[in-house]
């Protein structure tokens, strides 16, 4: 829905001298959620990552590609689920449309029954439209939710959505004066190691966004 309003955020982090500039998409948590939370500058925004996992048990056991998202990640991307519905709570996940068609032959009554992810039991909540893959290029065969307890031990990205009725340096410059300031709260260190400050960036997400950061990287 409005793919031309989503914006993908990195951190631009200028070195000490001669040291050059860095651009990454991997933002701390707390810097992140402050961003989700409290800019002004966007008009939605959630976080995500992609990890690797283990779906099911015993001979049926496969390796996955899994989506770890924030709350209202589907929301900021517009997509509503092929079937079922997204995740209400902590133990419901959402599954490709390629994984609900190979695993499950397309069943419709896939909805609400019980799967083990990583040993853990999860319950599908949702079949993702086919061929969606969220703000990256590689579809994620499912989606679950982070898990609070260990999301401040990792590095995030973010979406966000940007009416394109609004300009985008005002909307980056109080991101990047909220990333800051909650930085400096939260953690001494200093960003990707080089510098206690950083500059936010608000890049159009592309089919190769993967591959190649914004043209302010060096």
């Amino acid at each position: 829905d409005r793919p031309e309003e989503l914006r993908r955020l990195y951190l631009r982090v200028e070195g000490a001298a001669g040291e050059g500039t860095r651009t990454a998409p991997w933002i701390p948590y707390l810097t992140a959620e402050a961003i989700r939370t409290t800019s002004t500058g966007f008009s939605s925004a959630a976080l995500f990552r992609r990890a690797d996992g283990l779906f099911g048990v015993g001979d049926d056991l496969r390796p996955v590609s899994i989506s770890v998202v924030g709350p209202g990640f589907f929301d900021v991307l517009g997509t509503r689920p092929a079937l079922g519905r997204f995740p209400a709570s902590d133990r419901e996940i959402v599954v490709s449309h390629e994984l609900w068609t190979e695993v499950w032959g397309s069943d419709l009554g896939v909805i609400d029954t019980t799967v083990e992810v990583d040993g853990e039991l999860w319950t599908v909540a949702g079949v993702a439209p086919p061929g969606f893959s969220g703000p990256l290029l590689q579809i994620a065969d499912l989606w679950r939710p982070l898990d609070l307890d260990a999301a401040g031990s990792r590095n995030w990205q973010v979406v966000a959505r940007l009416p394109t009725s609004d300009p985008l340096s005002p909307a980056e410059a109080r991101a990047t004066q909220e990333a800051n300031d909650i930085h400096r709260r939260t953690d001494p260190g200093r960003f990707f190691g080089w510098a206690r400050e950083a500059t936010v960036i608000a890049a159009p997400i592309s089919a190769d966004d993967e591959a190649n950061p914004p043209a302010e990287a060096a």
